[in-house]
């Protein structure tokens, strides 16, 4: 992990845990392709007092955004509407768990968040507004996605 005036700039998910430090205020935008290597990730934190993200679950937040930046394989998507969005790459990459249900109050999945994972199912809640066209790809062990929304959006975008 390398951290640069607060801004986290490489990852590297060679380990198990990963603690995330009290000073990190952002994520690069290159940072998100390394979370694509998250296949031996099994707990997520973020160390106390940090202004700008929390985790729950084995789940790292963007507190303000209420954005799932990351999960892994052990990780529950928070019920307590800490987690309204799904973001990019948040589970790419993800293995060794089966089936993901995502949890009312999610409205939004954006692109490649569940890219390159062995699920084989997700449940995608009522509350869902928003699905980008790309968040499923390259899932060969995907066998079933339920979308509870009759409203849902799916961007081609």
């Amino acid at each position: 992990m390398k951290i640069e005036n607060g801004v986290l700039t490489e990852l590297d998910c060679n380990t198990n845990n990963l603690v995330f430090p009290r000073g990190m205020s952002s994520i690069d935008k290159y940072a998100y392709h390394e979370f694509g290597l998250t296949e031996e990730i099994e707990t997520i934190e973020v160390e106390e007092d940090n202004e700008y993200y929390h985790s729950k679950n084995n789940c790292l937040i963007e507190t303000a955004t209420k954005t799932l930046v990351m999960g892994c394989k052990n990780s529950v998507i928070p019920d307590d509407g800490s987690v309204t969005k799904i973001g990019k790459f948040a589970f790419n990459g993800c293995m060794g768990a089966t089936r993901m249900e995502i949890p009312e109050g999610v409205k939004e999945i954006h692109n490649m968040a569940f890219a390159y994972t062995d699920f084989e199912e997700i449940v995608i809640p009522e509350s869902i507004e928003l699905i980008a066209e790309e968040s499923f790809v390259l899932n060969p062990q995907l066998k079933s996605i339920t979308i509870k929304s009759k409203d849902a959006f799916i961007s081609t975008s």
